[in-house]
């Protein structure tokens, strides 16, 4: 289910996986200055999410790795896969380090 500019939630194989989460209005760091999401709301709230086995988080421009939205999903997420260097931003949003795994380019990971 695409649930914004980059957020889809699909399961495959059983397993939840949550990409991309930007459930703001805007995809910028204020609400002043930066993109409105395309839609007026989001197609769900986050509180109405499953819970989620993976988010998966592609870069970390503000269109695809949001503060609010990480903040508020941290407790219904098991495992949060990201790029090298965003992992510092999830710790200092509260996302509990062992929840974290940071992969380099070309680095994979199974379940």
């Amino acid at each position: 289910m695409c649930l914004g500019h980059s957020t889809l939630l699909m399961k495959v194989s059983g397993v939840e996986l949550l990409l991309d989460p930007v459930f703001n209005k805007y995809a910028s760091p204020v609400a002043f200055a930066g993109p409105k999401r395309y839609s007026n709301k989001p197609l769900a709230q986050i509180e109405d999410l499953p819970d989620i086995d993976v988010v998966l988080i592609s870069h970390d421009h503000y269109d695809h790795l949001d503060y609010e939205s990480i903040r508020k999903l941290k407790g219904k997420v098991k495992q949060f896969i990201v790029p090298l260097g965003v992992a510092g931003h999830l710790t200092k949003w509260g996302v509990d380090s062992s929840q974290i795994k940071e992969l380099d380019w070309w680095e994979s990971i199974k379940k």
